[in-house]
C-alpha cells in the first residue's frame, strides 16, 4: 500500500483469519503520521489480552474492542507493527431461546461438520467437551447426541450437511410444577399462576366463568373463547409434562385442548380430535421437515370432564387420558427445549386462525411439570 501524499509504503502481512497476528510494515520512505488500526469488537472475550506493538516495544495502554487504536510517531522504513489479536471460543444464545447456541472463535463461527448425515433437528451439545485438535489452530472437536463431532470455521464447510446451531440442555433444577393455573378464580378476567413463577393470565373473546359442582372454570364458547397465558412458560425444559382438566361438549377436527408457541409453524398443542377421529399431541419446530406427535386411539370422550396429560423427555412423548396411557411415540422428532420463549400460549384455542375454537367446552387446572411424570404419578394427577 503506497501514500503519494506522505510518500510511505506500507505492506500488511497476515494469515488472517487461521492466525491471530497481522503486521504491517513500513517498506518505503518516511513521515511522521497517525496510523490507526482497528481493534475488533469480538476481542472483548480475550478479556483485554490483544497486544500492539511497534519494533517489539509495546504501545499505549488496553486496546479497547469495537474501536481504534492510533500511533502517532515518525515512521521510517523498517518500522514494523504486530497485532496480536487472541482467540477465545464463545458460545451465543439465539435472541429467541437461550437454550440453542452457536460457538464462535475470534471472528470465525463454527460448523459441525456432518458428511453426508441427515439431522432431523438441533444436536444436543456438550460444551464443556470442546477441545482443540491437533489438525490445525481452527479445528475442534466436541461431544454432540452423545457422539463426537468435527467442528470447524463455517466458510470451510463445503458440499456436506453441516450444523450451526445446537441444543445446550439447562443446569438441572429440582423437580416441580413451572406453571399451574386452577382457572377457579370465578370472576374478573385475570388468572394466576398458583406457583408464583408467570405473571397472570386472562380470559379473552366469549370465555366466561362457570362451575362444575362446588368448583369453578372457564367455560369457551367456541367462536372466540380463549385463555391467553403468558410468555414463556414452556423456555428452558428439557422435560414436560402438560395437564389440563377439559369438558368437550362437541368434538370439532383441530380444535386445541392447548396451543404453546410462537405461531403455527412453532407449536406444542393437544386436539380433542383430528379429521381421523383420534385425540392428538403434536411438537413441531419451525425450519424442521417433520412433526412429531402422539395418537390417542379415539378422541377425548365428550360430555363430560377428562384429565389430559402430555409428557416429553428423551425423544419420547406419551400422551394420557383420565390417567391411562392412550398412545406414545418413542421417536419424537424434537423436545421441549426447542420451543424456547414461547409468546403465543392458549388454552382453548389454536396459533392457526383458520381453526375453530373449543366448542361448548370447559377447562381448568392448567399445569406444566419440569418433569416427565411417572404412569403413576400421572394417575395420582388425574384422581386429584
Amino acid at each position: 500500500m503506497h501514500c503519494n501524499e506522505l510518500g510511505v509504503t506500507l505492506r500488511q502481512e497476515t494469515d488472517h483469519p487461521t492466525s491471530d497476528r497481522t503486521h504491517l510494515t513500513v517498506t518505503g520512505g518516511e513521515a511522521r503520521f497517525s496510523l490507526r488500526i482497528r481493534v475488533p469488537s469480538w476481542l472483548a472475550a480475550s478479556d483485554g489480552r490483544a497486544k500492539l506493538t511497534v519494533n517489539g516495544r509495546r504501545t499505549g495502554g488496553r486496546l479497547e474492542p469495537g474501536t481504534y487504536t492510533t500511533v502517532t510517531r515518525h515512521w521510517r522504513t523498517g518500522d514494523r507493527v504486530e497485532l496480536v489479536l487472541p482467540r477465545v471460543t464463545v458460545w451465543r444464545p439465539a435472541p429467541d431461546n437461550p437454550q440453542v447456541k452457536a460457538v464462535s472463535y475470534g471472528p470465525l463461527v463454527l460448523a459441525g461438520s456432518y458428511g453426508d448425515t441427515r439431522l432431523a433437528t438441533l444436536p444436543d451439545i456438550r460444551p464443556d467437551t470442546l477441545r482443540r485438535t491437533p489438525a490445525g489452530p481452527t479445528r475442534f472437536t466436541a461431544l454432540a447426541d452423545g457422539r463426537p463431532v468435527q467442528l470447524r470455521p463455517f466458510h470451510e464447510i463445503h458440499h456436506q450437511r453441516y450444523n450451526v446451531y445446537w441444543s445446550v440442555a439447562p443446569r438441572p433444577t429440582s423437580a416441580g410444577d413451572v406453571a399451574r393455573y386452577p382457572l377457579d378464580e370465578g370472576h374478573g378476567t385475570s388468572v394466576t399462576d398458583r406457583s408464583g413463577t408467570f405473571a397472570d393470565g386472562s380470559l379473552a373473546g366469549g370465555a366466561t366463568w362457570g362451575t362444575d359442582g362446588d368448583a369453578a372454570a372457564v367455560v369457551l364458547d367456541g367462536r372466540d373463547g380463549h385463555v391467553v397465558l403468558p410468555a414463556g412458560l414452556p423456555s428452558g425444559l428439557a422435560e414436560l409434562t402438560v395437564s389440563a382438566r377439559v369438558r368437550v361438549d362437541a368434538l370439532a377436527p383441530s380444535a386445541r385442548v392447548f396451543d404453546l408457541g410462537y405461531s403455527k409453524d412453532t407449536y406444542l398443542f393437544l386436539t380433542a380430535t383430528t379429521g381421523a377421529g383420534r385425540a392428538r399431541a403434536a411438537l413441531k419446530i419451525a425450519g424442521m421437515e417433520a412433526e412429531g406427535f402422539v395418537d390417542a386411539p379415539g378422541p377425548l370422550p365428550p360430555g363430560r370432564w377428562t384429565h389430559v396429560a402430555l409428557t416429553l423427555a428423551d425423544g419420547t412423548g406419551v400422551l394420557y387420558v383420565d390417567g391411562t396411557e392412550a398412545g406414545r411415540n418413542t421417536a419424537m422428532v424434537a423436545g421441549p427445549l426447542l420451543l424456547g420463549r414461547t409468546s403465543r400460549n392458549y388454552p382453548g384455542r389454536s396459533q392457526n386462525s383458520t381453526h375453530p375454537y373449543l366448542h361448548g367446552a370447559a377447562v381448568r387446572d392448567f399445569r406444566m411439570h419440569n418433569r416427565a411424570l411417572s404412569a403413576d404419578q400421572v394417575r395420582r394427577l388425574a384422581q386429584g
